[in-house]
């Protein structure tokens, strides 16, 4: 390989995520714009699509699923647009593998949601919180303070959830109830695949690092 190639190619991974990040966000994007799309066409698309705590152990797409449509187009252009606020703001930081965890948290977030006292659930905000912290912890090796705030502010946002003030108002704008307990399962869903992620890696390469 050429060196000045091989150099070129160095410095646009510094400066960048992965092509392989890039182009999962990208998919997770127009997924969920043609899903809210979809939605607004037909109505009965919700239906069939969202997560629903009666019929989403025979209907296994829900818990998948349920994360892409929602409740209108607003709600979703929110979701979108944190999404690639999350993307961007880890955008040096993001590791080999990361893609990986982030496809597995959407359905282990679906299962979780079955913990919680939950009809039916609709977006992407549950999954994109477990996101965010994987971004932190992802933060910490360069930046140890910087990734504690984040780590800090996103405990306190879940902790004041609960008895948000502006959770009428919030919900108007978005066209329904925001299920906050999704947020601290979506949450969960990371800390228990960086478990087992850590638990895989032999104790001297941790070590080592």
């Amino acid at each position: 390989m050429n060196p000045n190639s091989a150099a070129k190619i160095s410095t646009a991974n510094e400066a960048g995520s992965s092509p392989h990040m890039t182009t999962w966000v990208v998919c997770v994007v127009a997924a969920i714009g043609v899903a809210v799309l979809a939605q607004y066409l037909s109505p009965a698309v919700t239906e069939w699509l969202r997560w629903e705590h009666t019929a989403s152990f025979s209907q296994g797409w829900r818990p998948v699923t349920g994360h892409f449509v929602h409740l209108s187009a607003t709600h979703g252009a929110f979701n979108i647009a944190a999404i690639l606020l999350v993307w961007r703001l880890f955008l040096k930081d993001w590791q080999q593998g990361d893609v990986l965890l982030m496809a597995l948290s959407i359905p282990l977030t679906g299962l979780l949601l079955f913990l919680a006292d939950l009809h039916w659930y609709v977006g992407f905000s549950g999954v994109l919180h477990g996101w965010f912290l994987l971004g932190a912890v992802r933060v910490w090796h360069a930046q140890k303070i910087f990734a504690a705030a984040l780590v800090l502010g996103l405990l306190l946002k879940l902790w004041f959830e609960p008895n948000n003030p502006f959770a009428a108002s919030e919900a108007e704008m978005i066209g329904g109830p925001i299920a906050y307990v999704a947020h601290q399962l979506g949450v969960l869903a990371i800390v228990i695949l960086l478990f087992f992620h850590f638990a895989s890696i032999p104790l001297w390469d941790r070590v080592r690092r």
